[in-house]
C-alpha cells in the first residue's frame, strides 16, 4: 500500500484519494499492531496458565502422595484396634462402613445382606468393643482423625 501511495502521488492524483489510501493503511497499521498485541498477550497468559496448572498438578500429586499415606498408616491403626476386639472380616468391614458414616440401609446395600444383618453385627462390635452406640464407636476414634 505505501509503495501505491507513492506512485498515486508521483502521478498526482488527487488529495482526497490519496488521504482515503493513507488512511486505509494506517487503519490496517493499526488494526495488525492490535491483533499482534492481543497475541503476545493471549500467548504470555497461556505460557503463564500452562506454569500454573504444572505446579498445580505437581502439587495436587505431592498432597495425593501424602494423604495416601497416612490413609494406609490410618488403615493399620483401625485394624490393629479391630484385630485387639477379635472382630471377623464381615464386623470389621461394617465397622469400617459404619466409620465412613452410612447409614443401616446403605450398608446393607453395599454387602448385599438385609439390614437386619447389620443390625446384628452392630451389637455384635458394640459388645466386642465394650461400646455402647453408634455415637460411642465414632467418638472413640476421633481422636484418629483429629490428631
Amino acid at each position: 500500500m505505501g509503495f501505491d501511495i507513492v506512485s498515486d502521488f508521483s502521478k498526482g492524483l488527487s488529495f482526497r484519494h490519496l488521504a482515503i489510501e493513507c488512511l486505509i493503511v494506517l487503519g490496517a497499521g493499526t488494526g495488525m499492531s492490535l491483533l499482534l498485541l492481543h497475541y503476545f498477550q493471549v500467548t504470555s497468559s497461556l505460557d503463564f496458565s500452562q506454569t500454573l496448572l504444572h505446579k498445580t498438578l505437581a502439587e495436587n500429586q505431592k498432597w495425593k502422595q501424602e494423604s495416601e499415606k497416612y490413609l494406609t498408616q490410618l488403615s493399620h491403626i483401625l485394624d490393629r484396634q479391630f484385630q485387639e476386639w477379635g472382630l471377623s472380616d464381615a464386623e470389621k468391614e461394617v465397622a469400617h462402613l459404619l466409620l465412613k458414616g452410612y447409614s443401616v440401609k446403605v450398608i446393607a446395600e453395599k454387602r448385599f445382606v438385609v439390614e437386619k444383618t447389620i443390625r446384628t453385627q452392630f451389637s455384635s462390635i458394640y459388645s466386642k468393643s465394650g461400646l455402647a452406640s453408634r455415637t460411642e464407636f465414632v467418638s472413640f476414634f476421633l481422636p484418629l482423625f483429629f490428631s
